[in-house]
């Protein structure tokens, strides 16, 4: 296959053995596969295993999942294709061929499956199977082309993972973009050292009540029970010791006013910490717009 040979290699995915069965049963003596590929979603939108197959005589493309026999939905000779494009929906998109009288939208895909399955490549195999049948290729101009410089660059070229919005995640230096990110904070320094007191603050709170109930333990009921003991065996009324009233009510109002400190701490840090974000993303967006006008037109 001349020109593009490695790509329709790369373009050649394992067929599952229902499809390869299928496939067998109605292919042509000395017919050889050249181009297999997958897509999620059938014709009506619904999620469901599809396939694209070519030969050098023929373009096929099956339905079905791998629990029900695959369905043969299209065939169409390479000789009767005069064109076939890729057409751009919200959030998947339509492989669609033409022919001397009309158009057939043969096979829809999801975004994910463009991506990883290379569909925005079938153009440029068909077009080679349609030149070997000595059909005239003209230029794509269709919005996928356009994109096709940058097919390779959707993979990182570190650890080959696919990349969103020209971005690895797995290779993003995460300590730069948070000296990137704390930079827009340094405006608003004072704000963060404050919610940054206040949450070591609440922390420290935390441990105020355990604390508290430790000493009403230790301090009040257990010399209470110890007393009451004391009094039954001895045979005399039990008389409460004065002081633990006094200590019981003052380590349960520490704790409720620890407690409401630990609350009013809380809401305020977290007011802080709101208007700080909307803060930090409103520059960001200022500075993307601000970046955004000195494009072009062009852009």
């Amino acid at each position: 296959m001349s020109l593009l040979s490695e790509e329709l290699m790369n373009l050649k995915q394992d067929l599952p053995e229902e499809i390869e069965r299928e496939f067998n049963k109605i292919a042509y003596n000395e017919e050889e596969l050249y181009l297999a590929v997958s897509s999620d979603m059938n014709m009506d939108g619904n999620f469901e295993d599809c396939w694209l197959l070519a030969t050098d005589e023929r373009l096929m493309v099956f339905n079905g999942n791998h629990r029900q026999r695959p369905i043969l939905t299209h065939e169409f000779s390479i000789s009767e294709i005069k064109d076939i494009e890729i057409k751009n929906l919200v959030g998947n998109g339509i492989l669609e061929i033409k022919t001397d009288d009309r158009s057939f939208e043969i096979l829809r895909f999801s975004k994910t499956a463009f991506r990883e399955n290379r569909i925005d490549r079938v153009p440029d195999v068909i077009d080679s199977l349609r030149e070997q049948k000595g059909q005239e290729i003209q230029k794509r101009r269709h919005f996928y082309r356009q994109e096709q410089g940058l097919a390779n660059e959707q993979r990182c070229q570190k650890c080959g993972r696919f990349m969103h919005r020209g971005v690895c995640r797995h290779c993003l230096d995460k300590k730069t973009l948070l000296f990137r990110l704390l930079a827009y904070l340094k405006p608003y320094w004072y704000i963060a050292v404050i919610a940054f007191v206040i949450s070591l603050a609440t922390a420290g709170l935390d441990l105020i009540p355990q604390i508290i109930t430790k000493h009403i333990m230790d301090s009040v009921f257990v010399p209470a029970v110890t007393a009451l003991e004391s009094a039954k065996k001895a045979g005399i009324p039990y008389i409460p010791d004065p002081k633990l009233f006094p200590l019981l009510a003052l380590l349960i109002l520490a704790s409720l006013g620890i407690n409401l400190a630990n609350t009013g701490m809380g809401t305020g840090r977290n007011y802080m910490m709101r208007w700080l974000g909307n803060k930090v993303i409103y520059d960001l967006r200022t500075t993307a717009y601000s970046h955004l006008q000195r494009l072009s037109l062009n852009f």
